[in-house]
């Protein structure tokens, strides 16, 4: 009785350690990437509640297999906006901060900066012209890894029509704060990024 016990004890752990070994790991809930595919970072700070920001969220970035490549024309990007994929082989260049409703720059552009490690703050047609405003007024002092671009293919989910990108990395918000901008940057830009710190 005792022998069928303890082999009984060891077909448990045997399972528990293979169950273990092929669970999701590193934030892999078993997708292959893409939508939905994302892990929350922490709590927002007071200045991004009061802008209507929800936490920081970050991807599970695609295997070397899968890496995202330059394209030409138009990409169909799961997330909205983006924060990798597929894009451009030529860059929005920086030098230019912020980009109106006007220049109407296609995404795909700007989500190779994102991949060069720069910040790409994305506003839809439903921000009011006011936030549009300051957010054109805090480009230029945000440095060389910001861009500032519309997104005109559709609104934005959640009433939260400002988003902030960096390679692999979003934080939705409802209004433009400059010290959310800021954080950001420095917590985000040149981080994931495969080609990080190129210049565009």
């Amino acid at each position: 009785m005792k022998k069928f016990v303890l082999i009984g004890v060891a077909v448990v752990a045997v399972l528990v350690v293979i169950g273990v070994l092929a669970g999701p790991q590193d934030g892999d809930n078993g997708d292959n990437g893409g939508n939905g595919n994302v892990t929350v970072e922490g709590e927002v700070s007071t200045e991004a509640a009061a802008a209507g920001c929800l936490p920081v969220q970050k991807a599970r970035l695609p295997g070397p297999k899968e890496a995202p490549k330059h394209v030409n024309g138009d990409v169909d990007y799961k997330d909205v906006p983006p924060s990798f994929g597929d894009h451009s082989p030529r860059t929005l260049r920086n030098a230019k901060r912020f980009y109106s409703r006007e220049d109407n720059p296609p995404p795909e552009p700007a989500v190779h900066n994102l991949e060069h490690g720069l910040v790409v703050a994305w506003y839809d047609n439903e921000l009011p012209d006011d936030e549009v405003a300051k957010l054109e007024a805090l480009s230029q002092g945000a440095g060389s890894r910001f861009v500032a671009v519309p997104w005109t293919r559709e609104v934005f989910e959640d009433d939260r029509h400002f988003v902030l990108t960096a390679w692999g990395v979003t934080q939705r918000c409802r209004s433009v704060d400059p010290t959310v901008v800021e954080q950001f940057i420095e917590d985000h830009a040149d981080t994931l990024a495969p080609e990080k710190g190129y210049s565009v």
